[in-house]
Formats: structure tokens, C-alpha cells, sequence
């Protein structure tokens, strides 16, 4: 069929990205012309990131370094009277994703428009956007024009860069968003002192509710607590310290007020062991639980969990470890990549290797015994605790002692020694022979570079 056909042109339109202004200005005056590719257009997303990012360079390049720059500051060159328009045309839009826009654009696609417009739209994705500058009225306004989605279902906010949620607070509340299912708010931050939020409120049939980067001032409890009872999710993150303790927030003692919850997702500093086992034992309608990265879970109130009758699933991040691909084989690409030889940094992280860490009372063998049980009960489990490698600290190693060896056999240089830890003994083993007869085998000069008196016998 010719690319050029109806059929393939309204196809085309069903999922647009636009990833520029000029782009979207030409997308505006498309679909103001041709409205049957208006009507094609389901899923849209406009991320202006990488325009972002050169408005804030731009900004800054007079200056000895960067300096945070508000988000609503960034400058709009489409014309706001034909993104409006835009936001009228789309009559079947069900996704809609904007991403680092000017305050300007996302008031003119949301706000500015009539009613009826975008009354499809089912999942709403914002990113760093504050209606109307920031301004309080900006919040209200939104809060108003969400009541009038008949059939949004999913919300998600973001507000990483300016840690001002764009929810209304509960003296701003106009009207509530009856249709909505999933609040996802992301690094919101509000302070202790703060006007409340009543998010049951403003979203009264809401069943999930996902709150990511959560910090550790962040209080916590007076937004679970005006969480609407049918909730059937609670995903709590909070940024996560193996080295060190998040000031505990236990929201346990509030899940009885969701007696229909199926979906639990703690993380460090959101609980303690015994409130949770109390919990779980009186709640047999959970099914799903899990825990984030350092959550203060021990082995022993593990094996209590997985005792309990009810659970189907069990995810457990609360201990990493893992290892990454070989190191000969990446240094060997980023060789090639950079056209030089590079003195490698001997940081596992730097490779994708994961040294294993467990948060207090966590072991590998009592994660093992967890596991076991869970699955003689028929408990699914899964998560970055699972499959933590036992010999993690020999095989990393044994990755660095190939690279020095091998960068050896290259230029007979083992200036690498002392920097990736490994030592002349290991290097020798792995090349199998003496340093005098490794000399002579690959050319390398006497003494050898990077060592001032090597050892001559064979081991």
C-alpha cells in the first residue's frame, strides 16, 4: 500500500512524539488542516527536554556555573492561540505526556481550552509544569478543569526540578476529579507547616496511589491519611541510605483504614518490623507486598511474612548485588569507542557491577531461606535481592587482576596494580609462568614498567 494513502497517513498520527517547537508548531497547523488526522491521534507526547537544556546553557553561558533557573521561565515560540485551538481538534486524544514545557504551553493545551475539549483523554502525564507561573490561581484552575474529564483514569505528576505540587490544597479544592483511578506524584515535597492536602477530596474513587522520591523531610502520614478507604495500592518510595538511617515514619498503623487493600509497597524508613507484622496478620485481603531498596527488613520478619497464609507475591529490593558483563570486553569498547587507551577507574559501579549490600539483620543466606519457604508455599518472589551472587568478591577480582594482565600482555606496562588492588602474584597466575619467561614470550623490556623490582622466580 502506498505510504502516501489515507489509511497509512491517519495510522502514522495514532502515536505522535514531538521533540521541538518548530515541530509542534507544524504539528498545530496540520491538524487545524486536515481533520480526519486530527481525529487519528491517540496517544500524544510533547517533550521539549533537549530544548530545556539548551535554554538553560544559553542562559548560563557567561556564568562560572549553573544556578537553578524556575521552570515556568522557559520561553514558548508556538503561538498559544493555535496550541489551544490544537487541544480542540483532537477529539479521540487518550494519552497525553507533556514533558519540560513552557508554563505557557501547558497552560494553553489545558487551561485555556472550552470544556469540552480533550474529553477522551484517559491518561495524563505531566512533568515540571506549573499552571499559570506557579501562581495559586494556576492550581485551582486545574483542579477545576480535571473534574471535567469524564474519563480520566490515570494521573501522573511530576515535580522534581521545582518541588511545587501542582495538586490543589485543600483551601484551594473547587471540585473533585470523580473519574480518576491512579495519582502518581513524583519527588513532591511539601514541608512540615504547609497548607493540607485532602487528596480524597479531590479524587474520591481513587483505588492507587504512587508517591516516588519522597525525601526525608517530607511528611508523609498527612498524605496517606487523607487517602480515600477503597484504595487498593500504596507505593511509597523514599530516597534510600544503606550507610545511614532515614528518621522513621511509620505509616503502618493507618493501613486499617483501606480494608480493601491488595497492593503494598514499603520503603526504608516507612515502617517498623512489628507494627507490619501486626498489620499483615489482621489484613488477610493483601496479596501483594514489597519492599525498596534498604527497607529495614530482617531475615527473620521475612520468614514471619512468607508464613501467612494470604500473600501471593512478594518483591524484595531491600539488598542489592549483582555482576555486570566482563570488564576486559567494556574496557575493550570504550577503548575503541574513545581511540585511546584510558586509565580505567576501578569503581564497580563505573562497570555495572553491584557490590552486595544488605540493610541491618539482612543476610544472603537468610534471603536464600526466605525464598525457599516462600515458594513451598507457593508465594511468587522476585526483586534485587534475589540471586545476590555468593562469590561476588572473588569474581570481581578476578575481572580486574584479566584487565591488568591483559593490558600487560598489550604494552608490558602493569602501572595498573596498585590502582585496581590485584598484585604481581595473581597477574602471573593468570598468564601462567614466571615474570621472566612472560618477558620473553611477549617482548616485554626489562624491568618491567610500572614495577621497580619485580619478582624473577616462577611460582
Amino acid at each position: 500500500m502506498d505510504a502516501t494513502s489515507p489509511f497509512i497517513r491517519t495510522h502514522l498520527y495514532r502515536r505522535v512524539r514531538i521533540r521541538s517547537q518548530p515541530s509542534l508548531d507544524l504539528f498545530c497547523s496540520t491538524v487545524a488542516a486536515k481533520p480526519d488526522l486530527a481525529a487519528a491521534v491517540i496517544e500524544l507526547t510533547i517533550d521539549l527536554s533537549a530544548e530545556e537544556r539548551a535554554y538553560r546553557d544559553a542562559a548560563h553561558a557567561d556564568e562560572d556555573g549553573p544556578r537553578p533557573i524556575p521552570r515556568f521561565v522557559g520561553v514558548l515560540k508556538a503561538s498559544a492561540t493555535k496550541l489551544t485551538a490544537m487541544s480542540c481538534k483532537l477529539v479521540n486524544l487518550r494519552q497525553l505526556a507533556l514533558v519540560e514545557c513552557p508554563a505557557v504551553l501547558g497552560d494553553a493545551v489545558l487551561l485555556d481550552g472550552p470544556e469540552g475539549a480533550l474529553s477522551r483523554l484517559e491518561v495524563l502525564n505531566v512533568d515540571a509544569w506549573e499552571p499559570r507561573n506557579g501562581q495559586r490561581k494556576g492550581r485551582r484552575e486545574f483542579n477545576k478543569r480535571l473534574a471535567t474529564f469524564p474519563t480520566l483514569r490515570t494521573l501522573r505528576l511530576s515535580v522534581r526540578d521545582t518541588g511545587l505540587p501542582i495538586v490543589p490544597r485543600a483551601d484551594e479544592f473547587s471540585a473533585p476529579c470523580k473519574s480518576l483511578r491512579t495519582l502518581d506524584v513524583d519527588a513532591w515535597r511539601p514541608d512540615a507547616g504547609d497548607p493540607s492536602y485532602d487528596i480524597g477530596r479531590l479524587f474520591p474513587n481513587l483505588r492507587s496511589f504512587v508517591a516516588h522520591q519522597l525525601e526525608e523531610y517530607n511528611t508523609v502520614i498527612p498524605m496517606v491519611e487523607t487517602l480515600p478507604n477503597q484504595l487498593e495500592e500504596l507505593y511509597l518510595w523514599r530516597y534510600h541510605e544503606f550507610f545511614g538511617r532515614l528518621m522513621p515514619v511509620d505509616i503502618v498503623p493507618l493501613l486499617p483504614s483501606f480494608p480493601r487493600l491488595l497492593y503494598l509497597h514499603l520503603s526504608q524508613g516507612t515502617f517498623t518490623p512489628d507494627s507490619l507484622l501486626r498489620y499483615l496478620r489482621a489484613a488477610p485481603q493483601l496479596r501483594q507486598l514489597s519492599f525498596g531498596c534498604a527497607s529495614d527488613i530482617s531475615d527473620a520478619t521475612l520468614l514471619a511474612i512468607v508464613s501467612l497464609p494470604h500473600l501471593e507475591s512478594l518483591e524484595l529490593d531491600h539488598a542489592l548485588g549483582h555482576q555486570g558483563e566482563s570488564l576486559l570486553e567494556q574496557f575493550e569498547q570504550r577503548q575503541f569507542r574513545d581511540g585511546a587507551t584510558v586509565d580505567p577507574v576501578w569503581d564497580p559501579l563505573d562497570w555495572d557491577w553491584q557490590e552486595p549490600e544488605f540493610p541491618p539483620g539482612a543476610t544472603l543466606e537468610g534471603i536464600e531461606s526466605v525464598v525457599s519457604l516462600a515458594q513451598i508455599r507457593g508465594i511468587k518472589v522476585q526483586g534485587t535481592a534475589i540471586g545476590i551472587p555468593r562469590d561476588w568478591e572473588a569474581a570481581w577480582r578476578r575481572e580486574r587482576v584479566t584487565v591488568v594482565a591483559e593490558h600487560f600482555v598489550t604494552t608490558g606496562d602493569l602501572s595498573w596494580l596498585e590502582p585496581s588492588g590485584v598484585n604481581l602474584v595473581e597477574v602471573t597466575q593468570y598468564l601462567g609462568g614466571s615474570l621472566r619467561s612472560l618477558r620473553e614470550k611477549h617482548g616485554v623490556p626489562s624491568p618491567l614498567a610500572g614495577v621497580a623490582s619485580p619478582l624473577e622466580q616462577p611460582l
